[in-house]
């Protein structure tokens, strides 16, 4: 059974609903007729309701006049008198998608290729607004690729994105297909003092990229760290998860 309260609440609100329609409906109804007004003074002719002249034969010849009246088509702004425009707001704290250049897939990714590629021009704001605009430089050749706005991404300054087959850099088999790539966001921008033996890296590997993690920095006649792995992409496929087994670390993997 239906509480009053909750009736003559539920009644309420429909009352409002019903008297919020009937004043939109009248605000439209006033908009139309003042339109309608306003478009039949332009259509008037300049002589109605003057006296006719006895006789058009003393007048001079005058050159028909052009059409005169207004434009009909008529746009309105957001709440003038007409609709409202969907308008979603935009915080200044909010970190907005980027679009960066793919540097190539490894394996078969050089060395070269990876320092060659050239970063996007990104963040180049207009005068006005929060809005984040993405150019590609001059000459650019390559592929793109979105990725989500996060603060880890925005704190990178000199990003890009590395494709690698999952068995690159997996020693377990994920959920995905076989022919599907992991996109991995790297961040160029380090140096030696910056590694840590928590984090993966692509290395230079005589002239080849190589992703991995290593227990501690190699010697640089062995490997020449390029870039810091941020995080990596995959779709994770439901129907080829695997089920929890008695091993905690396949549990981690697959929970």
């Amino acid at each position: 059974m239906v509480a009053p309260k909750h009736v003559r609440r539920s009644n309420e609100i429909k009352r409002l609903q019903r008297q919020l329609e009937e004043l939109r409906e009248l605000r439209e109804k006033l908009a139309a007729d003042k339109e309608t007004e306003a478009q039949a003074k332009a259509d008037k002719s300049p002589t109605d309701g003057m006296p006719t002249p006895l006789s058009s034969s003393s007048r001079p010849a005058v050159a028909p006049k052009s059409d005169a009246r207004v434009d009909k088509f008529l746009v309105r702004k957001h709440d003038e008198q007409s609709r409202f425009l969907s308008l979603m707001n935009i915080d200044s704290q909010e970190y907005a998608p980027r679009i960066l250049s793919i540097a190539g897939t490894v394996p078969g990714l050089t060395t070269n290729e990876f320092k060659a590629k050239k970063p996007l021009l990104l963040n180049k704001r207009p005068e006005k607004g929060n809005v984040i605009i993405t150019s590609l430089p001059e000459g650019f050749d390559g592929e793109i690729m979105a990725l989500p706005g996060s603060d880890v991404l925005h704190a990178c300054r000199d990003p890009i994105v590395i494709l690698a087959d999952v068995g690159e850099i997996s020693a377990v088999e994920l959920p995905i297909t076989e022919d599907e790539n992991v996109a991995l966001l790297v961040e160029r921008n380090v140096t030696r003092e910056t590694f840590n033996n928590k984090s993966f890296y692509a290395w230079d590997v005589q002239g080849q990229i190589k992703v991995g993690w290593v227990e501690s920095e190699p010697d640089p006649s062995q490997a020449i760290c390029v870039g810091r792995v941020v995080y990596g992409m995959v779709e994770i496929k439901p129907e080829l998860r695997k089920t929890k087994s008695c091993w905690e670390e396949e549990n981690e993997t697959y929970s």
